[in-house]
């Protein structure tokens, strides 16, 4: 009878090469997520920017239609959707009836889409007028 002889060859990573592997890739996400983060953040940057300057030229259209600003929503209303993005008071163009300096941005009577209300972190733009 013959004996054969299976030679056992071992596969696989020692545990100090596994532990090499990991610190090389604990340093290469070390460098990278920093970019990525800072990239992330300048991105979010331009996008409120950008929503700012259409902002302003709706306003600026609401005034040279109305001959008044449009007053702000009062910040309490957020959670009311049938008056968020509508001048306070739900009038439109009430010009000098504005009862509050300060709340959101009345985004519905600009004729803006909610997207353009809020900023590139999700945060409901705030909008003040000289009472």
């Amino acid at each position: 009878m013959h004996q054969s002889t299976v030679e056992h060859s071992q596969a696989g990573f020692s545990l100090a090469e596994a532990a090499m592997v990991l610190a090389v890739m604990a340093v290469v996400i070390g460098v990278l997520v920093p970019s990525f983060l800072s990239i992330r953040i300048a991105e979010q940057a331009r996008a409120t920017s950008q929503n700012l300057q259409s902002v302003m030229h709706s306003i600026a259209g609401f005034v040279q239609s109305s001959g008044c600003v449009p007053c702000p929503v009062p910040a309490e209303r957020a959670y009311d959707t049938t008056a968020l993005g509508n001048v306070a008071g739900g009038s439109g163009t009430a010009c000098g009836a504005c009862t509050r300096a300060v709340g959101l941005l009345p985004f519905r009577s600009l004729g803006l889409p909610e997207n353009l209300a809020k900023d590139a972190y999700g945060h409901w733009l705030t909008y003040a007028v000289d009472t």
